[in-house]
């Protein structure tokens, strides 16, 4: 391959290479020119199994060229393999070792725990035949010339894992790979090296770290139903079908993709990414139910840009790792929004299609009716004209303010563009534009509000020693107030604003605050409920916008203040515009407001209203008014609608939890270390009354799964109270499932999802010789080999009884052949690992393959990673 490598998608190219050559394909490239794209030349190389060389403008190209094909033509080792013997060799890399070219040596780098001398085996493939050499090494203690091999293995360590998520980005990944680079002092994707004055070194400390997810909620609104957005049944299963990738059929089209209608969604977290081609055969964790359209940018309902789509969206690529990131937004008034959104939307979940949280504008069919949604008022055509272009006027006056020094007019100017555009975008899908303009502007004119405030109160730059774990909003204010000294006044009604958008508690579930400032730590707490705050004086105000001084802009739910389904759909499409003009003229009329653009159609059902405190106040009481003129059994109907959502969507969260946290806390494990994070946060999922329900339902293997990573920690951890507290609770909750699951496959040996639970359950509760003993009879029986779950009675075998030389052959197969899904995917490492030898090898080589050819959570890739080196015990031999 000759190039001057002139391209932008390097890691596309390599990507392809590394999945597409083979054994059959080597690439050699050149690059040409003065200066190629070496990171493209190499990396191809690398993935090719080949080499890569550079040829400038005045180099000679005949020797390069001799050089190249000689090499070609002369024999080399292909197939390298080293057995080790007694050595306790862990983490070479690279992974896959290269082929062995003449006059190009294989080096490798790795770690030992002592120095020895010892026969090792180099094996290979010369020209088709099978061959072996003994070679003597001895490997030395430690020494301090030999210091700088740490770094270098650290170096290899880091690209190792960028190969695996194919540059992807995903936060785990990122997080380790910083931790390797700040350890071993180096220069990464995520690291630079800066200059420091020495004589200030006593000054300097380590900045504070912002929340490690920035979830902003956008509500469901009141009488929609979680099942319509995410299927019928809240309870997900999570399936145990090992083997190569297949192709699952589509679901059945939704009655709205069969009208043609476009979904347009919302996102409360960062999109997942586009889902492969290829959906993942194996243990699938949790996923949305329906498929869903392609979208490139969707401002949400609730502030915030939102984006969804398969491109690269306003020059940012949605990520593929367990993680995904969305644009910095603002929380201007979504369903009674209102707070400065800051940082990354959190995480998508851990799937092949990965977990999200959405809002659509389908209506529940038990709240309103079949495709009701369609009949809801939005934004005309002839009235979207003029609210875009008052909202490019209200941008046009922000950055006017912005000039003249008016920080509080240009924020209120700029949340009134950003709204007034989300409507049009809403209503007759055009705009966006001013929308964006304004969410960065916005952060801006925050940034310089909270810089003046500081000015003049030198405490809000007080940095705070504090780590918040489950406290109310309230409770975590109040300590703030504490430790800094600063009197916070919450605004009444800010907390009920609050819930009536997240549909949960308004709590504080982890905040690590040490290091941070007191205006930091006010933004961590209030922006992600939709809050923003305010200095006056030596008090901090807090609130919601709405009840903030001075105008604001809110976003309400009138759904359901509309006729019900029955007679919307009976009376037609017009029955729409009626009842949208019925209702706007009562609350103007209530309001005395002559302005259009104060009141306008923000989205199907939901009005934005621009006031004062004292004008959203009337807002309420005529709500208030409406609803109690609501008919009695349609409003009984719509409440236990909506309560029904508001438990679906809370089922929901703390699944995500269990499938999410569990593999973050064992990756920590892994390594010695307790993730107080993630504990905080199955703590609480432990403790709630939805895990029980998620036992009790199909959901029930994913909660077990986080009961083995529970247990598994507290076993690496035996010190950790609080983890083996969790562990203990966790258990004695999980019994009667464990039970339940057990029976299930005795029914049924095929029962992918009581599979799963079962071996979860047994790993966990490995002391408990009643319930293994019947787990190990159900997982590890011969079955049909063509058993869907035959390969993953092969992994059964391997985690829970004594490894066999037929056990292993056949892992050997499934790691060159391929598996998929993350569970399947971790189980499989587990068990070559515990095989070692040959198996983790050959698991190690094509670990490339394997993991970065699906999109895997970040912690499952961090935890798998470490098993290299890892004192996690993870199965045990059952006697």
């Amino acid at each position: 391959m000759l190039t001057d490598g002139y391209i932008g998608n390097e890691a596309q190219i390599i990507e392809h290479v590394g999945k597409n050559c083979g054994d059959q394909i080597r690439f050699w490239a050149i690059g040409m020119g003065s200066s190629p794209n070496m990171f493209l030349i190499d990396g191809v190389a690398r993935q090719g199994g080949g080499m890569g060389k550079r040829l400038g403008l005045q180099d000679d190209s005949e020797s390069l060229s001799h050089e190249v094909m000689t090499r070609i033509q002369r024999a080399q080792l292909a197939d390298v393999k080293i057995d080790w013997g007694d050595l306790q060799i862990a983490e070479t890399y690279p992974a896959r070792i290269p082929e062995l070219w003449a006059g190009r040596p294989v080096i490798l780098f790795g770690r030992y725990t002592e120095g020895g001398s010892q026969r090792i085996t180099v094996s290979g493939r010369v020209e088709g035949e099978d061959m072996s050499w003994p070679l003597e090494v001895n490997l030395r203690g430690e020494k301090a010339e030999h210091k700088a091999l740490a770094k270098v293995w650290a170096r290899k360590k880091i690209e190792d894992l960028m190969q695996q998520t194919f540059y992807a980005g995903s936060p785990a990944i990122e997080e380790e790979v910083t931790a390797i680079a700040l350890d071993y002092r180096l220069m990464s994707q995520y690291t630079s090296f800066v200059a420091v004055d020495a004589d200030k070194l006593d000054e300097m400390s380590d900045p504070a770290r912002p929340p490690r997810r920035m979830a902003v909620p956008v509500p469901l609104p009141e009488g929609t139903s979680w099942e319509g957005f995410f299927g019928e049944s809240a309870d997900e299963e999570l399936d145990f079908v090992a083997g190569v990738r297949f192709s699952r059929s589509a679901k059945p089209a939704s009655p709205l993709s069969a009208r043609g209608s476009v979904r347009r969604l919302a996102l409360s977290q960062a999109p997942p990414s586009p889902a492969s081609p290829r959906a993942v055969a194996g243990f699938q964790s949790l996923q949305a139910s329906e498929s869903l359209p392609r979208l490139s940018v969707q401002l949400g309902r609730g502030g915030g840009l939102q984006m969804w789509g398969a491109a690269p969206v306003r020059g940012k690529t949605l990520s593929r790792g367990g993680r995904a990131y969305g644009n910095r937004g603002i929380g201007g008034g979504g369903f009674g929004g209102g707070g400065f959104g800051r940082g990354d939307f959190g995480f998508a979940g851990q799937a092949s299609r990965q977990y999200f949280q959405a809002e659509s504008l389908v209506e529940s069919e038990a709240a309103f009716g079949t495709n009701v949604w369609r009949y809801l008022p939005r934004l005309s055509a002839e009235r979207a004209k003029p609210v875009g272009e008052a909202a490019a006027k209200a941008l046009d006056a922000a950055k006017q303010f912005e000039k003249d020094g008016k920080l509080a007019k240009a924020r209120e100017a700029l949340m009134r563009a950003y709204l007034l555009d989300a409507a049009v975008l809403n209503g007759v899908q055009a705009g966006g534009q001013v929308a964006a303009e304004a969410v960065q502007t916005l952060e801006r004119v925050h940034a310089q509000q909270v810089k003046g405030w500081t000015a003049k109160n030198s405490a809000l730059g007080k940095k705070l020693d504090l780590v918040i774990r489950d406290k109310s909003l309230a409770e975590s204010l109040e300590m703030v107030r504490v430790a800094s000294g600063i009197e916070i006044e919450l605004l009444a009604g800010s907390t009920a604003d609050s819930a009536l958008m997240t549909r949960d508690d308004v709590r504080v579930d982890y905040l690590d605050l040490r290091r941070a400032t007191v205006a930091q730590a006010l933004d961590w707490i209030l922006h992600p409920q939709r809050m923003s705050w305010q200095s006056k004086g030596d008090v901090v105000i807090a609130g919601t916008d709405r009840r903030q001084p001075g105008p604001s802009a809110w976003v309400y739910d009138v759904s359901l203040l509309l006729p019900s389904a029955k007679e919307l759909e009976e009376a037609g499409d017009d029955s729409t515009k009626v009842a949208a003009e019925t209702l706007v003229t009562s609350l103007r009329a209530h309001l005395s407001a002559d302005d259009l653009l104060s009141i306008v159609w923000f989205g199907p059902g939901h009005l934005l209203v621009v006031g004062d405190v004292d004008r959203h106040a009337s807002v309420d009481k005529w709500m208030g008014e409406q609803r109690r003129a609501t008919p009695a059994v349609l409003a009984a109907q719509r409440k236990a609608a909506a309560e029904t959502s508001s438990s679906t969507h809370r089922r929901h969260s703390i699944a995500s939890v269990h499938a999410s946290a569990a593999w973050q806390l064992l990756a920590a494990a892994a390594e010695g270390e307790l993730d107080l994070e993630v504990l905080t946060e199955l703590q609480i999922a432990w403790r709630s009354k939805r895990t029980s329900e998620l036992l009790d339902g199909k959901s029930a293997a994913v909660v077990l799964r986080s009961l083995w990573c529970v247990a598994e920690a507290a076993r690496a951890l035996p010190d950790e109270a609080e983890l083996n507290s969790l562990a203990i609770a966790a258990r004695a909750k999980s019994r009667t499932a464990a039970t339940v699951a057990l029976e299930a496959l005795g029914e049924n040996r095929d029962d992918a999802s009581a599979f799963a639970g079962v071996l979860y359950a047994a790993l966990a509760m490995r002391d408990d010789q009643q319930l293994v003993g019947k787990a190990v009879r159900l997982l590890t029986d011969s079955q049909p080999s063509d058993s869907p779950l035959a390969p993953a009675r092969t992994v059964a075998r391997i985690l829970l009884a004594s490894p066999k030389a037929a056990d292993v052959e056949e892992i050997l197969k499934m790691t060159e052949s391929g598996v998929a899904g993350q569970d399947m995917t971790t189980m499989l490492a587990i068990a070559c690992r515990r095989a070692g030898g040959e198996a983790w090898s050959t698991f190690r080589r094509h670990a490339t393959d394997l993991l970065g050819n699906q999109p895997l959570a970040g912690s499952v890739l961090v935890l798998i990673n470490r098993l290299n080196a890892s004192q996690l015990e993870l199965a045990a031999t059952v006697q």
